[in-house]
């Protein structure tokens, strides 16, 4: 209920402002065009956050080789188990509309409210299947079904649709805008409830904008957004034990790089973070590099990066997972990391669900805060 009561709040402040973008899927470029006059063989090697696009001129017999490392990887999960068209449930007539791209992704967001050892069951990934789905504007109640489908793990299909759900309407009209807010929920699998709110945003008296479904929660050009919620059984979906979902990652979220270095290793951990001056920024927690015991490791994959803040992200919690164990460690925990202080960290290893095994002394720490993306 928070999570809808801030959306439809931010929309009657935020409607109509001109000038602000969308969050969308990372569109910036990176152009490498060097010219090579020698006759060895390049190897480039991408590290960030966006996408490469190489248009070398080489006038030599070098060959070269971009390895990017940098793809998000909600966007190369196997989709093939979602539902097709006939997982809708709705009617042609219906007057609103929302738009789901091939970017229609949202990934779990972080509670400041759980703990590590509670964030981690609870990563999820969320698709909305491509198309075009009517939504109903007139108040009133509706059978509705959005087809959906949710991954609780790189390999591991999540809850899905059982019933038919439903969905009611409610409209206020203010200044000659109509704010027209859908809401509703569909039993699950397992006993698991998704949930969904759409608000449209049109003239008073005129059929709302249609709402793109593009991996973005808020379209500050139209005031239109969504939530999407999951929750457990018996967990109302206003609780902490419940998901809301949120874009995955923002171009715009700026980057915060946090180095701790620990009797037998190191890590670096890079958060990207938005802006909210009256609630705990999103973001994401999307690479964490370093060694231990010798043995290098960097790890980019959702599902094995978990964090949780303190409000406002004044202290932090992170916990990685290997990609294979180091010795007998599975995962790294590091909490209570303060941005503004040069120590205070505890650094525990773990095992794969997150229960430490020992501690590791803390020598320094330091972070760079606010990069640009």
């Amino acid at each position: 209920m928070l999570a809808r009561c801030s959306l439809v709040l931010s929309l009657l402040v935020a409607c109509g402002k001109e000038g602000e973008t969308a969050p969308v899927a990372d569109a910036d470029a990176d152009v490498d065009t060097d010219t090579d006059t020698d006759t060895d063989t390049d190897t480039d090697t991408d590290t960030d956050t966006d996408a490469d696009t190489d248009t070398d001129t080489d006038t030599d017999t070098d060959t070269d080789t971009d390895t990017d490392t940098d793809t998000e990887p909600w966007l190369t999960y196997d989709w093939s188990f979602c539902p097709g068209a006939d997982a809708y449930t709705g009617d042609d007539g219906w007057g609103g509309a929302a738009i789901a791209t091939e970017g229609a992704v949202y990934c779990g967001a972080w509670k400041e409210e759980r703990t590590l050892d509670e964030e981690y069951p609870l990563k999820a990934v969320l698709k909305v299947v491509e198309g075009t789905w009517n939504l109903p504007i007139d108040k009133g109640s509706y059978p509705f079904s959005l087809p959906v489908c949710v991954r609780t793990g790189v390999d591991v299909e999540g809850p899905a649709a059982e019933t038919v759900g439903s969905t009611s309407v409610t409209t206020v009209s203010f200044s000659g805008t109509t704010y027209t807010t859908i809401t509703g929920e569909q039993a699950f699998s397992d006993d698991w409830t998704f949930g969904h709110t759409f608000a449209l945003v049109g003239p008073e008296g005129t059929v709302p904008e249609p709402i793109p479904v593009d991996g973005a929660l808020f379209h500050p050009d139209t005031g239109a957004g969504l939530v999407f919620t999951l929750a457990p059984p018996g967990v109302p979906s206003y609780e902490p034990g419940a998901i809301d979902f949120g874009a995955c990652l923002d171009p715009t979220w700026t980057v915060d790089v946090h180095h701790v270095t620990f009797d037998g290793g190191e890590i670096s951990m890079t958060l990207r973070l938005g802006d909210n001056i009256t609630q705990t920024a999103p973001g994401a927690f999307v690479q964490a590099t370093g060694t231990l015991d010798g043995v290098a490791f960097d790890v980019r994959e959702y599902f094995q990066l978990v964090y949780r803040p303190d409000h406002h992200h004044f202290n932090r919690h992170f916990a990685v997972v290997f990609d294979a164990p180091i010795g007998d460690v599975c995962a790294l925990r590091i909490e209570g990391f303060d941005p503004a202080s040069s120590n205070g960290s505890l650094v525990s290893t773990a095992g794969c669900d997150l229960v430490p095994t020992g501690t590791r002394t803390v020598i320094e720490q330091s972070a760079e805060l606010g990069g640009l993306p």
